[in-house]
C-alpha cells in the first residue's frame, strides 16, 4: 500500500462500523531517518515535493507568469530567478488545472508564444458546461486520480489555478476542513516529487496587514505550505509586478522577482510574461491598511507636487520632505503612494552620488537618456 493510499484510506475494504479502527501512535528514532536534500524548481520559492501557494488579486498576471515557468520547464532552460533546470538535456512535463482560462483562446496561444514544448504540457480536459472544475480535492478518489496522472505523465510541476475552484463541498474558511484537503495534497507532492503550485485571490479587506494572511480562506493554508508567494504591483515600475516571498520555511526569503505582462495591445488574450530581474523588498512592505489609505493619498499628492514639471529629485531628499510633513510614515505607505502617483524610483545618475532619483513616470521616456532611463532598474531595486 502506498503512502497516499494509506492517507486517503480508500484501498482497504470498508470495516464494520461496530469494529473501531485502531490508529496507534507510531514513532521512529531520529537516528533511523536518512537526511534528504531539498531540491527546488525556483530557489526558496518553489520546492519540489511540496505545495506552494501564490496569492494575488485579479489582473497581476499570476496565471501568465506560471505559464512562463511551465514553458521554461518544457524547454529545458533555467527558471526566471536563474535556478538551473533540473534536467537541462530535456524538458519536463507539467499539468495545468484551471477552469478560468480557455485552453484554445488563452493557454495554448500563450504557450506557443513562449516557445513551450506543448507535448509536455497536459491540460485538464473535462470541465462542465458551467465552467466549474470537475476535480474535487475533497474526494479521495479524485486525489488518487491526480496522483496517478502525475505518475503517468511524469509531471514535475502541477498548477492548480485557483485552488478554491477545486474545493467543492469544503468550507474554505474552516481550518480543519482545509487541512483535510492540503494534507493529502502535500502527500501527493512528497510521494511523486512534483512541485504543486496553487493560486488564490487575495482578500479585499485592508485590515489584513500581514502578507502571509492576505490570501482568502483559512489561515491553515499559509501554515500548511512550505512556501507562500505574493503577486502584487511593483511600486517602482508603473506597468510592472512582483513575486514577493511571504513565507519560506527552508531559509532566508529570496529577493522579489520583477515581471511585466507584454502583449499586442489591451485585447491580446495571448499576452506573455517578461521577467525583469530582482527587487529587494519585504512582502509586508507592499501590503497597506485602511488606516493608511488617507495618508497614502496625501503623500501621493505631495509627490506630485515635489516632482512636478518633470523635476528629478534625489530619493533621500524626497524622503526627507515626506518625513517633515508626515512623520513616521511606514515603507508600505510610501510604496502605495508612489504607485498611486506613478512615481518612477529606478533612475540612477552620478549627480546623485550613486543613489536613485525619483520622477513622475510620464516624464521617464522624455528623459530616458539620463541615469537609468525610462524605469529600467530591472535588476536593481534600491528603495532609496
Amino acid at each position: 500500500m502506498s503512502r497516499a493510499d494509506d492517507i486517503f484510506d480508500i484501498s482497504e475494504p470498508e470495516r464494520e462500523q461496530s469494529t473501531p479502527r485502531s490508529k496507534p501512535l507510531k514513532l521512529e528514532r531520529a537516528s533511523d531517518v536518512k537526511p534528504e536534500k531539498l531540491h527546488y524548481l525556483m530557489t526558496r520559492m518553489i520546492p519540489f515535493g511540496y505545495v506552494t501557494v501564490l496569492d494575488g488579486k485579479m489582473g497581476v498576471g499570476k496565471s501568465t507568469a506560471l505559464l512562463d515557468v511551465v514553458a521554461r520547464g518544457s524547454r529545458g532552460v533555467e527558471m526566471p530567478d536563474g535556478t538551473p533546470h533540473p534536467t537541462p538535456s530535456k524538458g519536463f512535463a507539467s499539468i495545468i488545472l484551471t477552469p478560468e482560462d480557455s485552453a484554445a483562446v488563452t493557454i495554448v496561444p500563450k504557450l506557443m508564444k513562449m516557445g513551450a514544448a506543448r507535448e509536455l504540457v497536459y491540460l485538464e480536459k473535462h470541465v462542465d458546461d458551467d465552467g466549474y472544475a470537475q476535480l474535487a480535492l475533497a474526494d479521495p478518489q479524485h486525489l488518487v486520480a491526480l496522483r496517478d496522472a502525475i505518475r503517468e505523465t511524469s509531471a514535475r510541476l502541477v498548477i492548480i489555478d485557483p485552488l478554491f475552484a477545486y474545493t467543492a463541498g469544503i468550507r474554505t474558511s474552516n481550518d480543519s476542513e482545509m487541512r483535510q484537503v492540503l494534507g493529502p495534497l502535500a502527500a501527493i507532492a512528497r510521494e511523486t516529487g512534483a512541485a504543486i503550485v496553487c493560486t488564490r485571490h487575495v482578500t479585499k479587506s485592508r485590515d489584513v496587514t500581514e502578507a502571509l494572511f492576505k490570501g482568502g480562506g483559512s489561515v491553515a493554508i499559509a501554515a500548511a505550505v512550505r512556501s507562500l508567494l505574493l503577486a502584487i504591483e511593483d511600486p517602482e515600475r508603473p506597468q510592472g509586478y512582483l513575486w514577493a516571498s511571504a513565507k519560506c520555511s527552508t531559509g532566508a526569503k529570496p529577493p522579489a522577482l520583477r515581471y511585466e505582462i507584454v502583449g499586442d495591445g489591451p485585447d491580446d488574450a495571448a499576452a506573455i510574461c517578461r521577467w525583469c530581474g530582482t527587487f529587494d523588498v519585504e512582502a509586508n512592505d507592499l501590503v497597506g491598511t485602511d488606516e493608511d489609505t488617507s495618508k497614502t493619498a496625501q503623500i501621493a499628492d505631495l509627490l506630485r507636487e515635489i516632482l512636478a514639471d518633470g523635476r528629478q529629485v534625489a530619493g533621500k531628499d524626497v524622503r526627507t520632505q515626506i518625513e517633515q510633513k508626515h512623520p513616521k510614515t511606514g515603507e508600505s505607505v510610501i510604496t502605495a503612494a508612489c504607485r498611486r502617483a506613478r512615481v518612477d524610483r529606478s533612475g540612477r545618475d552620478s549627480t546623485f552620488q550613486g543613489g536613485t532619483f525619483w520622477r513622475l513616470a510620464h516624464h521617464s521616456n522624455r528623459r530616458g537618456a539620463t541615469g537609468g532611463g525610462g524605469g529600467s532598474g530591472a535588476t536593481g531595486g534600491s528603495a532609496e
